[in-house]
């Protein structure tokens, strides 16, 4: 019995021991192997397409699915880092990748049953094709007339980087170049010559971005339409007097070459500088002689002509208020009238009347204050009135002969104020022509303003000519001078002057690149100067 226990226990003891070593054995067994592949989409691609790389990781041996995850990376810059899914593949899609060939490296990092591997695949990448349009704000202008093109450049993935430049051509010729902002670039010139011409864009590319031409547009050219007018000076019998005429364009360039004078047979010729030409004439008898000047034009404007009388030895009285107005507005703000007097040697002045069917309508009709010899301040009643006052008439009397005076007739009314909050339509230089007729004769003015897309105005000019005066130069004061847009693109435009203001009302079109208004129609709406 003793000698049989003793063999149980051998027994019992040699399992144990061999299910140790089993257990012991089976722990240190090693990682299985694996290969990772990696494939692209596109190769070749170009630069900022879109390409998508798959690794591939497979076990060397058997059928279990490896886990963990692959990072993808050029040199030692990691394009991105995902998991595998689908049991055995990962991808990473990019759209940065450098111009160039390079190795882009998949490296699996292995798992608790997996070792670690890695694969390489060699990526070129191409500079980008591009495509260049080209478009014009207007494709007929007068000779002087600013004009804008943009050129749009854009490749299969969006837009080349800001600041690549575009070229402007006028057939071989350079007219300038832009930087690209936002693959858009943009050129103004009023340079063109009279005639028709051919405008091409070229983006000149760089090392990501190939450079493109794009078509052609076609811009016409006209001569300038030109308006002349004279002065009309009295003179004295004997003694040497300037006439003057002056000669301005439909586009707000300055017209060159020479004017020519006649007087009756007798012919001057003056050579335009400024938009001005003069000559002196002796008139040796007193009486009134008609002046017919005559501008040939050129290359660049159209001829005209106009005419004038200059009056020679004594002659009556004249008076004349300057700044006529045909509109105001109740509520709006006083109005600065002034008067100019011819042939009063005392220099008296005027007496100032305000009226409504022949009598006195203060203040139903307005008021009048400030009283000088030459001006007056009219301010408007608060209320449109009824009836004959809603039409009053202002009059300036000669004080030294009272049968000479001259009346500017009102129109009451209460105009709604023009809109606001869409001032950013209108940006950049503007030119404008006016003309039309007051109750002495015609007026016509021409200048330029440039709005800063907030409502103010940051230069402005204008130039106004009539029968009366001939040609004035009106010097503008930007500070109180502003405009506003509405939402319906109609709007208002002050001008003011030293004597008063000049308000305009418009409506705006052409509305191009950039929610920018290029043209528009407007009118004197209540001048006071």
């Amino acid at each position: 019995m003793k000698i049989c226990a003793n063999s149980i226990t051998r027994v019992v003891a040699t399992i144990i021991v061999s299910f140790i070593g089993f257990a012991q054995l089976s722990a240190a067994l090693p990682k299985s192997a694996t290969t990772t592949t990696v494939i692209s989409s596109d190769d070749p691609s170009v630069f900022g397409q879109g390409v998508t790389f798959t690794a591939t990781v497979s076990p060397k041996t058997g059928t279990a699915t490896p886990a963990g995850t692959v990072t993808f990376e050029i040199g030692t810059t990691v394009l991105c880092t995902f998991p595998i899914s689908g049991g055995v593949n990962a991808t990473c899609s990019i759209s940065s990748l450098p111009v160039g060939t390079d190795s882009v490296k998949a490296s699996y990092g292995g798992d608790a049953n997996f070792s670690s591997s890695s694969g390489t695949i060699s990526q070129k990448v191409t500079i980008s094709p591009t495509i260049t349009a080209l478009s014009s704000s207007s494709s007929n202008l007068d000779y002087g007339q600013s004009v804008q093109f943009t050129a749009t450049v854009t490749m299969a993935s969006g837009a080349p980087a800001d600041g690549d430049k575009v070229a402007f051509k006028n057939g071989s010729a350079t007219l300038g170049t832009a930087m690209l902002a936002g693959g858009v670039a943009t050129l103004s010139t009023s340079t063109l010559s009279v005639g028709s011409h051919t405008i091409t864009a070229v983006s000149s590319g760089d090392r990501e971005f190939q450079p493109s031409s794009s078509g052609s547009v076609s811009e016409t050219v006209q001569k300038a339409a030109t308006i002349l007018s004279i002065n009309e000076p009295q003179a004295t019998p004997g003694q040497p007097v300037t006439i003057t005429a002056n000669v301005i364009s439909s586009s707000g360039a300055v017209p060159t070459g020479s004017v020519t004078f006649k007087n009756g047979k007798a012919t001057l010729r003056g050579t335009l500088s400024g938009g001005n030409a003069s000559v002196s004439v002796t008139f040796a008898a007193a009486g009134s002689y008609p002046i017919q000047a005559t501008y040939a034009g050129n290359l660049d404007f159209l001829s005209t002509s106009g005419s004038g009388t200059v009056n020679v030895g004594s002659s009556s009285i004249v008076v004349n208020i300057t700044n006529q107005i045909q509109n105001v507005q109740a509520g709006g703000s006083a109005i600065t009238f002034n008067a100019n007097v011819q042939n009063d040697s005392t220099n008296a002045g005027v007496t100032w009347t305000l009226s409504a069917n022949n009598a006195a309508c203060t203040p139903t009709c307005g008021t009048l204050s400030n009283s000088s010899p030459f001006a007056i301040t009219y301010t408007p009643p608060a209320t449109e009135p009824t009836g004959a006052n809603a039409n009053p008439v202002i009059s300036a009397t000669s004080v030294t002969d009272a049968t000479k005076s001259d009346t500017d007739d009102l129109s009451i009314t209460s105009v709604a104020a023009c809109g606001t909050g869409n001032e950013s339509i209108l940006q950049g230089q503007y030119a404008f022509v006016l003309r039309g007729f007051k109750s002495n004769g015609v007026e016509e003015a021409i200048g330029s303003f440039s709005a800063d897309g907030t409502g103010k105005i940051t230069a402005a000019e204008a130039d106004l000519n009539d029968v009366n005066h001939g040609p004035q130069q009106l010097v503008i004061n930007l500070s109180t001078s502003s405009y506003s847009v509405g939402s319906d693109n109609r709007g208002c435009l002050t001008l003011s002057m030293a004597n008063g203001a000049a308000t305009f009302r418009f409506a705006l079109g052409g509305v191009g690149t950039g929610s920018v208004a290029t043209k528009g129609r407007i009118i004197a709406f209540q001048a006071s100067a």
